[in-house]
């Protein structure tokens, strides 16, 4: 697509991390992965995280909010209503499109789509009512989901969606089916160069983990959610001496992780990797002899796609979205809940590792999906634009 056909898109989102400037190229990598071609759009991105400035990079421009209120993000979409509009007003930017990440903060559209008459997208990658069930105050927090749901729902012109069940979801708020749209992530096109370079025993160098030793590989951000508490007790009950866990990624969590796996006593057989950059993820993949995952809400399981891709045998708990990327019938991989007991999840584990016939058709099957739905080449502009007509 040229940039002549470019689109203006505003996004008001939460960035703790501060993202835009300490890692740019993750952000671009992130649009990139939500096919919003951020090579030929413009944007402006509103951003409440730990600074406040104004930046403009190329065809990017940020007004970054300081949180001043902690992590009580009412006050942020309650404000971001009548900053939003005066925001883009101050610097010109009249968008075509206002983007959004969750419902709460889709009010912050309602002055653009009255001014300018923007169009008000969600992009929906995560199930949040049962995300709020990992968090503290899990009341306070589902009430104000489900409220921000009821009231918003009508103003918001399209919704976009991941997968099957992030899409079901907006089905049972209450959405028109017509209004939804499945875009599938780009999990391959945007790493292509990252894959091609990957190499094996990469990883195993690094932290000099002997040959003979399998290695355990589970990925995501260190929140709640992702239940890296869990496996690291379900890793020590098994009691592998032939094993080694890596978890990769950062997080809230990274203290309390890293004091539990100390207690254990793992310290020489679980690696907390930290962040690891999309450039040396596709390493540990190369090197895992098992991909494991036990979230407790996921949208999709990106991850899972990723190991898949790269022929690594996955497990993951029976949730609806890692099931999505599984199969329901373990058609690509293993599936397991807390109520199938350890032997039965240590079991799956030596399929997994032992290999096999059965093993080699699962992960066929399951490069087979990755690989087919990375190839997958939308054009998320064409859709944008069908809603810009209506």
């Amino acid at each position: 697509m040229s940039r002549q056909n470019k689109l203006k898109i505003a996004i008001v989102s939460f960035d703790w991390k501060n993202i835009f400037e300490n890692d740019f190229s993750s952000f671009l990598g992130k649009l990139k992965r939500d096919r919003l071609n951020p090579q030929e759009n413009d944007f402006f991105i509103i951003s409440w995280g730990s600074e406040s400035y104004y930046k403009n990079i190329d065809n990017f421009q940020t007004t970054h909010l300081k949180a001043i209120f902690g992590h009580y993000r009412f006050f942020y979409d309650f404000l971001s209503i009548f900053l939003a509009p005066l925001i883009l007003k101050k610097h010109k930017f009249k968008p075509d499109v206002f983007l959004i990440y969750d419902f709460p903060l889709a009010a912050a559209g309602w002055l653009p789509k009255i001014l300018w008459q923007t169009k008000i997208i969600l992009f929906l990658g995560n199930l949040p009512s049962s995300l709020a069930w990992t968090r503290k105050k899990i009341i306070w927090r589902r009430l104000y989901q489900r409220g921000c749901e009821i009231l918003f729902k009508n103003i918001i012109d399209s919704f976009f969606v991941i997968s099957r069940v992030t899409g079901n979801y907006v089905l049972k708020v209450g959405v028109e089916k017509q209004k939804i749209k499945t875009i599938a992530p780009d999990i391959l096109e945007r790493d292509q160069e990252y894959i091609s370079k990957s190499n094996k025993g990469m990883v195993r160098q690094k932290y000099g983990i002997p040959a003979d030793k399998k290695i355990w590989l589970s990925v995501g951000r260190l929140e709640p959610e992702k239940d890296f508490a869990d496996l690291i007790n379900l890793f020590n009950a098994i009691s592998w001496d032939d094993s080694v866990l890596i978890i990769a990624g950062k997080g809230i969590l990274k203290d309390e992780l890293e004091t539990q796996v100390k207690d254990l006593g793992l310290e020489k057989k679980v690696i907390l990797a930290g962040n690891v950059s999309r450039q040396e993820i596709w390493n540990y993949y190369q090197d895992a002899d098992l991909f494991v995952l036990l979230s407790l809400s996921e949208g999709l399981g990106i991850v899972f796609l990723e190991a898949m891709f790269c022929g690594v045998p996955v497990l993951g708990r029976r949730i609806e979205g890692i099931e999505e990327s599984i199969g329901a019938s373990e058609e690509r991989g293993f599936l397991w809940q807390t109520s199938d007991g350890l032997e039965r999840l240590k079991e799956k584990i030596n399929l997994c590792l032992e290999g096999g016939p059965e093993i080699e058709e699962k992960i066929k099957k399951a490069r087979q999906y990755a690989k087919a739905l990375g190839e997958n080449k939308e054009d998320i502009n064409y859709y944008f634009k069908e809603v810009l007509e209506k």
